[in-house]
């Protein structure tokens, strides 16, 4: 069903009580990977189907992790990938059933590109009023802009990380450049 629906994208959860409830609610784009496990077979057949995903795992720190892993594996295969995040529910089943169908498809319309959502995650372990930590999250985020292919996208997202912590843009720019 998912192969043959007219969205442009998959939205990938993890296990088939979430695509049976996505699939009655008429988001036919949902696939699972029965688990949190993507295997790099499963990401070559979504690139055969789709070119986009929207990664909506469970919101546990094991969801969590497996979306960093299946962020990774997709990039590999070329795909655009944009993370859902949802709060107060625990998968997307529970999130349906609590707040409705159409509160879940405005949070797949709204869902974060993929590196959105790792400065995100990454910016929520760091105090920024400490200076130490400051720094390594500048670090850290330069890794990440590494591996960013479009020169434009990865000055918007310096910028951003320099504003958010009043840190140069062109330090951050040195930074990439001490780390590729």
């Amino acid at each position: 069903f998912a192969k043959n629906s007219k969205e442009e994208h998959l939205v990938l959860v993890e296990g088939y009580m979430d695509v049976i409830q996505l699939h009655q609610h008429g988001i036919d784009t949902a696939v699972a990977t029965l688990g949190t496990a993507l295997t790099p077979e499963q990401a070559r057949i979504i690139k055969r189907i789709k070119n986009e995903v929207v990664i909506s795992y469970d919101s546990d720190e094991a969801g969590q992790k497996a979306t960093q892993r299946a962020i990774e594996l997709l990039n590999e295969e070329g795909l655009r990938v944009r993370v859902l995040t949802m709060s107060g529910s625990k998968d997307p089943d529970d999130y349906i059933k609590a707040n409705g169908v159409g509160a879940y498809r405005k949070l797949i319309n709204e869902s974060q590109e993929q590196i959105e959502y790792k400065i995100r995650r990454l910016r929520s372990k760091y105090n920024l009023d400490d200076i130490s930590q400051k720094a390594e999250y500048v670090t850290q985020a330069a890794k990440e802009f590494v591996n960013i292919k479009s020169p434009v996208e990865c000055e918007l997202y310096v910028k951003k990380v320099s504003a958010e912590t009043g840190v140069s843009a062109e330090s951050i720019f040195a930074e990439i450049a001490r780390i590729r």
